[in-house]
């Protein structure tokens, strides 16, 4: 004797549920982002602190705000070669970038504490501010230093 797995109740509320549910399905149609699309916002360095360990300049840290006080703001630390190599957030949360790959989170802190992670340098580093000023060389010449060199 077989025997039916759902009663004629039990399949007619099953086949309620199905109709129920299908009627609740929602359909996204994503348009593929193009160049066109973006915009692009230019952010000015708000301000700029050199990195100093046991008075050897090790990096330096660029603040990068939004448009008022948007509380959007943003620390890039770069290398002494002007190379952005990690960054800390309005949260100081601090990242140092890792190529090829995801950016590693270090911890969180102040924006000193977080430039100290990204640089690798102990307790002795501070920051030291300076107006905003253009990147420099390798051989730690300004832009300024190298246009006034070749003018000599």
């Amino acid at each position: 004797m077989t025997r039916a797995l759902l009663s004629p109740r039990q399949a007619a509320a099953t086949g309620c549920l199905a109709l129920a549910l299908q009627a609740c399905s929602v359909t996204t149609t994503v348009q593929p982002l193009s160049p066109e699309s973006a915009v692009i916002t230019p952010v000015p360095a708000a301000g700029q602190w050199v990195v100093l360990e046991r008075g050897i300049e090790r990096g330096s840290v660029v603040r990068y705000a939004g448009p008022g006080d948007s509380g959007r703001l943003l620390y890039a630390v770069r290398n002494r070669w002007s190379q952005d190599i990690g960054l800390i957030d309005a949260m100081g949360r601090a990242w140092r970038r890792v190529p090829h790959g995801e950016d590693r989170w270090l911890g969180t802190g102040t924006v000193l504490d977080g430039a100290r992670r990204i640089l690798d340098l102990d307790d002795s580093a501070r920051l030291v501010p300076v107006e905003a000023a253009a990147p420099r060389s390798p051989d730690g010449a300004s832009a300024q230093d190298l246009e006034i060199a070749d003018e000599r």
